[in-house]
């Protein structure tokens, strides 16, 4: 710096030297000028102070951009898997409304085989109760028409050579007519 000083100290002199040498005429013009220098020196600082404003502005602009784009690009992807995630959901859904639909129609053929088995059992039921009916009456017939009764466990020898056994019973065949 010192180097700088001495030159502008005798660059100063020099111009002292030269408006003297002039006269006075000249010495408004170079006020002029100085002040003309000076405020283009100044509207220079300022544009630059204007552009490293305008740099640092960009720079920021520039970074923010990226983190806005990071941002976006992340959620673009969170979305995707969310989608994803709900295709599969919709799908699980609509496999599970077809099970249903399919447990739905299976329930109803079960029931109505349940319902013609019921009847199909009380019908044999009824013929099983209407048999029992006959072959009690039967037996009846049998013990009346063949004389004196016998004691229970005391056995008959029919013409034939075979025992009969006496049977008593305690069925009531209109027990069953109401199952």
């Amino acid at each position: 710096m010192p180097a700088k000083k001495a030159a502008s100290r005798s660059h100063t002199r020099a111009r002292k030297q030269a408006g003297s040498r002039t006269g006075g005429v000249g010495s408004g013009q170079l006020k002029q000028l100085r002040s003309t220098i000076d405020q283009l020196r100044k509207r220079l600082e300022s544009e630059a102070k204007k552009h490293k404003i305008n740099l640092d502005f960009t720079k920021q602009a520039k970074k923010a951009r990226e983190e806005v784009v990071k941002q976006v690009n992340e959620l673009k992807a969170r979305g995707q898997k969310l989608a994803n995630e709900l295709k599969k959901a919709l799908t699980d859904s609509t496999r599970a409304q077809k099970a249903r639909e399919e447990a739905i129609e299976k329930i109803s053929e079960l029931k109505a085989q349940l319902s013609q088995r019921t009847e199909e059992l009380k019908r044999k039921t009824g013929e099983l109760a209407e048999l029992a009916r006959e072959s009690a009456g039967r037996a009846r017939d049998i013990i009346t028409s063949e004389g004196p009764r016998h004691e229970i466990g005391e056995s008959h020898h029919s013409e034939e050579g075979t025992a009969d056994v006496e049977i008593e019973s305690d069925y009531d065949p209109s027990e069953d007519s109401e199952i």
